[in-house]
């Protein structure tokens, strides 16, 4: 099993060494260094190129704009296989945190499988290419166009991709919620809509993939999307935490102003 390279920026030792256990007990990652100076942390990182950088963000609010500060000047540093995975005592800082692009971002304490998931996607990401991003960016209006055709027993259900709000999966078949206020059942499960449906389509939860082009708001906190139009509110599950960072990421890159 291949071994990725990682390094621990925090000033905290001892938050800093709970970091680092964890690390230790993940097979694919090799800790090579904690520093917990800035000016430390720039010349090993400009001097090792790690993999992965574990970024800690101090808890003090009146240090809140050194953090970004100093955010910025390891981006200029790291090599173009890096990444910076943030983590932090609390989802405060989250959206100012993707719109600087970093990989990830863990709200302490850290959770083992959290951290799995995301060295998994760096790996696709930087090795073989298959990323969710890569679909963002490959993505056009006609995927938005695309007519979809439910067939059953000589009857034909036509309609446009772009009118899908969310669907959802009932045991073996999957109901598809429509903008038009119509449910439509599909004997087809979830994982095979998962496998048809392009971007903007995502699978967020275990039972539901949403239509990104329609959600007005998401609420880390509570784990929940909110469609446009509809009172329904979609869970996220944690296993599909990454999905939703990305689009939090890709809708910060849009045309966005945060008040």
């Amino acid at each position: 099993m291949k071994k990725y390279t990682c390094v621990i920026l925090d000033e905290d030792i001892k938050n800093a060494n709970r970091i680092h256990k964890i690390i230790t007990s993940i097979t694919s990652l090799e800790c090579i260094a904690i520093a917990s100076k800035p000016k430390d942390a720039i010349e090993l990182i400009a001097l090792e190129s790690p993999d992965i950088i574990f970024y800690n963000l101090a808890k003090s609010l009146e240090n809140v704009n050194f953090n970004f500060n100093f955010l910025n000047e390891l981006k200029a540093t790291i090599a173009a296989h890096s990444a910076i995975m943030i983590t932090a005592n609390s989802g405060e800082y989250l959206q100012q945190a993707l719109r600087n692009n970093v990989f990830d971002y863990f709200i302490t304490p850290l959770v083992k499988k959290e951290i799995q998931h995301a060295v998994k996607r760096y790996e696709e990401q930087f090795t073989d290419k298959h990323k969710l991003k890569t679909s963002i960016s490959n993505s056009n209006n006609t995927h938005q166009n695309t007519v979809i055709c439910l067939k059953s027993y000589g009857d034909y259900k036509y309609m446009l991709s772009k009118e899908i709000l969310y669907l959802k999966a009932d045991n073996n078949s999957t109901d598809i919620y429509l903008s038009t206020g119509e449910k439509i059942s599909a004997f087809k499960t979830l994982k095979h809509f998962e496998q048809l449906l392009p971007y903007p389509f995502v699978r967020i939860h275990n039972s539901y993939i949403i239509n990104s082009e329609h959600i007005v708001r998401i609420h880390t906190g509570k784990n929940i999307c909110y469609i446009k139009d509809i009172n329904t509110k979609i869970p996220y599950s944690r296993s599909h935490r990454n999905n939703i960072l990305s689009l939090l990421s890709q809708i910060s890159r849009e045309n966005y102003i945060e008040v």
